[in-house]
């Protein structure tokens, strides 16, 4: 099966992390976050990706990798996570 890759930055919250548990599983389908070649967790296993998101160094890019013909939901999901995450960071502080 023909994978797709997403670069996310360097760190993912544990809200994030968790909606992508979710979505692997809603979607029936493998999600793995890799950081480099020695370190790639299966999001659909929330044990392992709170693991690796406490352990994981945060000076790296983080790639999110899926199956190509789910790509488009998986990237539209990751789009939102983040789109969130940028809006709360630019909400003003009043």
């Amino acid at each position: 099966m023909e994978k797709a890759t997403y670069f996310v930055g360097s760190s993912l919250n544990m809200e994030q992390a968790i909606e992508l548990n979710q979505l692997a599983k809603t979607l029936n389908t493998d999600i793995y976050i890799n950081a480099d070649e020695r370190s790639k967790v299966d999001v659909s296993k929330l044990p392992s990706l709170v693991a690796f998101l406490l352990t994981a160094s945060h000076n790296k890019q983080l790639q999110i990798i899926c199956d190509r013909d789910k790509y488009a939901q998986v990237s539209e999901k990751l789009a939102e996570l983040f789109e969130k995450e940028n809006t709360a960071l630019l909400s003003p502080l009043h």
